[in-house]
């Protein structure tokens, strides 16, 4: 394991401000504004900001406020932030983010979850982490994931949170990894299909049950903001 630091080279800004620069936009097709596609203006005025407003150096001194390591797992480098907490009793927390961002934007948990040690890790084939040498699933981002935790980092029993696929990586960490795993926390939850409820134990088949009464499916439809944030976030 070695610390990281964000250094983009002055040149790869340069390319991406030439390359901006050369942008040909296209005219406004007849309709209402987004009803199909990006309205060309908003788009102009999106790759302006990125050509001659935002400041990269300014977001790499800030992401680089957070202590960051990469590790070589299977061959492969992980890149993750490591927030040790104050408290030495403290529960180690893996969040995993979602697509089509990455670790940074799961950075801002960090002032709100002090008393947890923090791992975030750049999920394989994002970021500054390798791709995976075979398939990205859930089972094998897990896997490398938990590794992480128990080989490199020394933690034996966490926790997890995860959304968007970094839900169904955290789901896959406590189905593979359930001596460890020692609560789970997602945004997105996995409900099993109608064929896949065999096994339920009874607590979950009273949740389906609830929910099937519930008519939540049609109440989203009616009104996303009468639902859980999740819900509202992903209705809008």
């Amino acid at each position: 394991m070695q610390a990281f630091r964000v250094a983009v080279p002055e040149s790869d800004l340069v390319d991406l401000r030439e390359r901006l620069s050369r942008t040909r936009h296209t005219t406004a097709t007849p309709g209402e504004a987004w009803a199909a596609g990006t309205p060309p203006e908003y788009l102009e005025s999106l790759v302006e900001h990125w050509r001659n407003t935002f400041d990269w150096r300014a977001r790499e001194e800030w992401l680089n406020s957070f202590p960051q390591f990469i590790a070589e797992i299977s061959g492969r480098r992980v890149h993750f932030v490591h927030v040790k907490s104050a408290s030495p009793d403290a529960t180690p927390l893996i969040i995993s983010h979602g697509w089509p961002y990455g670790y940074a934007d799961m950075l801002p948990l960090v002032a709100l979850l002090t008393d947890f040690d923090l791992v975030i890790p750049s999920l394989p084939g994002f970021n500054f982490s390798d791709a995976p040498a075979g398939p990205f699933t859930d089972e094998t981002v897990a896997q490398t994931l938990h590794t992480l935790m128990t080989d490199v980092l020394g933690y034996h029993r966490y926790g997890t949170y995860g959304e968007d696929i970094g839900t169904a990586v955290s789901h896959s960490l406590a189905a593979q990894f359930p001596e460890s795993v020692i609560g789970i926390f997602a945004t997105h939850p996995a409900v099993p299909s109608e064929d896949n409820r065999a096994n339920l134990s009874d607590r979950e088949a009273a949740f389906l049950t609830r929910l099937s009464g519930m008519g939540w499916r049609d109440r989203l439809r009616r009104d996303p903001g009468d639902s859980t944030g999740h819900a509202r976030g992903r209705a809008q």
